[in-house]
């Protein structure tokens, strides 16, 4: 996500000069020669002098000194002259368009405003990156406080190359802080553009559910799948999902099939996966038969590999492990005074259900066993198989899967 730093070209450069100050005169001099240490002493002198405070040139020529000197690649004895060498440069780029009432050094001035956007966007990017691997939602907010500087920045040069990026970040943070009103700030903006990234639709509806606002809901994801990604078949995914939370299963079959029309000339691989996909979604909305169809869908393909065969194995386990809780539930439910037998049909369905999940979650926990980023299957399928083993009285199992758990510092 970083990007280059733009760092203006100087060599050569060529700027009418009025009438000006021994100090100006001799910055300009010391940048072209690549005297840094001399150039900022003399343009700090003019931008005090009676002269030259109130000449646009003189700020333009401070904002270009200011971003060599914070430019990555500056020379060591250069290193330090400067802590907040972007900073500078911005005040001075703002100081220039200020006073350049004629637009003289516009497009010159511009460059110094992308360089410091680009700049600062790196800090952004940087400042993120930290606040993910500590957890820490200080440098969150620190990095929402600092994408809004990259916009506000980008909106003086007129170079917006960034902003996109940097919205995204603050969506991000605002994600891991928990904060719906920033969530829904950003991302919309992003909506607005057009985005392709799931994430920002995907955050949106996810949002939009918690309050219950069927409106909104389903509106983000008919906006994704209709008007902004139509030929990308995650859109078509979140279509699904959203009529199948208003209980329209009709429509949320139409929209897992045009999914998968999106990717008929796919390899086996995305087909299964989008397969899958579908089979979570359907297994989340209690469709258990077709779920189960999707699931034995991306089986069936010849040329996988090992992801598709994982989720679709690990999807078939959930999906029963669930059609037998449903059972349990529902035996749970029959009256203490019923003679029917109801009671022990529906318990020995649930059983049946358990048995066809353990070769799923067997085989989903072997994948992944020695995977440390997929811990957490590797979690849900042993504690799956711990209850079900608990269930079904297997003595043996269960003692091997307890022992499994305890080797990754899990009693439960």
């Amino acid at each position: 996500m970083r990007k280059i730093t733009l760092i203006v070209a100087l060599i050569g450069l060529s700027i009418a000069a009025n009438a000006q100050t021994v100090k100006l005169q001799s910055a300009i001099s010391d940048l072209r020669n690549g005297r840094l240490n001399k150039a900022k002493a003399n343009i700090d002198a003019a931008a005090e002098h009676e002269d030259t405070k109130n000449d646009p040139k003189t700020w333009i020529y401070k904002g270009l000194i200011y971003c060599q000197l914070g430019a990555p690649d500056v020379k060591d004895k250069y290193k330090g002259l400067c802590d907040n060498c972007f900073e500078v440069a911005y005040e001075a780029a703002l100081r220039c368009k200020e006073l350049d009432q004629t637009n003289e050094y516009k497009d010159l001035n511009n460059s110094v405003f992308r360089a410091v956007g680009g700049a600062y966007y790196n800090n952004t990017v940087d400042t993120y990156t930290a606040a993910t691997q500590k957890n820490d939602t200080n440098l969150y907010r620190e990095a929402i406080r600092m994408a809004e500087e990259v916009i506000k920045i980008n909106n003086n040069s007129g170079d917006k190359s960034s902003t996109g990026d940097a919205y995204w970040i603050a969506g991000l943070s605002a994600e891991m802080l928990k904060d719906a009103t920033a969530i829904e700030r950003y991302y919309k903006i992003l909506v607005r553009q057009k985005t392709d990234k799931e994430r920002v639709y995907k955050a949106l509806f996810d949002l939009y559910r918690s309050q219950n606002d069927t409106t909104k809901a389903l509106n983000i994801a008919s906006t994704y799948s209709t008007k902004n990604q139509p030929n990308d078949f995650k859109s078509h995914l979140l279509m699904s999902t959203a009529y199948l939370w208003v209980g329209n299963v009709d429509k949320a079959k139409e929209s897992a099939n045009t999914a998968i029309e999106k990717v008929s000339g796919s390899t086996d691989s995305v087909k299964g996966l989008v397969y899958c996909q579908i089979g979570n979604i359907l297994n989340d909305a209690k469709e258990f038969e077709l779920a189960h169809q999707n699931f034995n869908n991306a089986l069936s393909l010849a040329n996988t590999g090992d992801i598709v065969k994982f989720e679709a194995n690990h999807g078939l386990g959930i999906l029963y492990y669930n059609e037998a809780a449903n059972y349990i539930e529902a035996a749970n439910a029959v009256p203490l005074d019923d003679q029917t037998g109801k009671y022990d049909e529906l318990l020995n369905k649930s059983k049946e259900q358990f048995q066809l999940a353990i070769p799923h979650f067997t085989t989903s926990m072997k994948m992944v066993e020695n995977d440390k980023y997929r811990i957490g299957h590797y979690v849900t399928a042993l504690r799956a198989l711990k209850t079900i083993y608990t269930r079904l009285e297997m003595q043996d199992q269960l003692s091997e899967i307890t022992n499994r758990l305890k080797a990754i510092g899990l009693d439960n």
